[in-house]
């Protein structure tokens, strides 16, 4: 018989560390779910002017939200918040690189339109020159008789 004290047994002040609960199987992290299939849809409509960038945003802030219940449910759901976070910040910046596109083409149609018009109203000016330089090349030549 040994007289050392069994390995095995832990003293009361060591206290082995408990893990996390695991997720119960009732128990889904509905602000992940909600948050990455709205950052998917930001993405999908990323080329949509504002839309899909202010759904990229709202799918962000609700995947980070779910981000921060998965820890509360240990661990619930947080593989969809990580995955729409991801997603999210594609759409963020896809979205924003296609409204600034879009914005940027908007103010330059609108810059070559106003150019145009001001191009037409000169051309008509001068056709107008033209029309009275040859009536009156016109009614001289009436006068000579020829």
């Amino acid at each position: 018989m040994d007289n050392q004290p069994n390995e095995s047994a832990t003293s009361p002040q060591e206290t082995p560390q408990q893990p996390p609960p695991a997720p119960s199987a009732g128990s889904t992290n509905s602000l992940a779910i909600v948050g990455l299939v709205i950052a998917i849809i930001g993405l999908v409509l990323s080329w949509v002017t504002f839309a899909g960038l202010a759904l990229a945003v709202v799918g962000l802030v609700l995947s980070i939200m779910g981000s921060k219940k998965a820890k509360e449910l240990g661990g619930a759901g947080k593989g969809a918040a990580i995955g729409g976070i991801v997603v999210a910040i594609f759409g963020i910046v896809l979205g924003g690189a296609f409204t600034a596109c879009q914005l940027v083409c908007a103010t330059a149609t609108q810059r070559y339109s106003d150019q145009i018009e001001q191009i037409g109203k000169e051309w008509q000016q001068d056709m107008e020159s033209i029309e009275e330089k040859a009536r009156e090349y016109q009614r001289q030549l009436e006068k000579e008789g020829r």
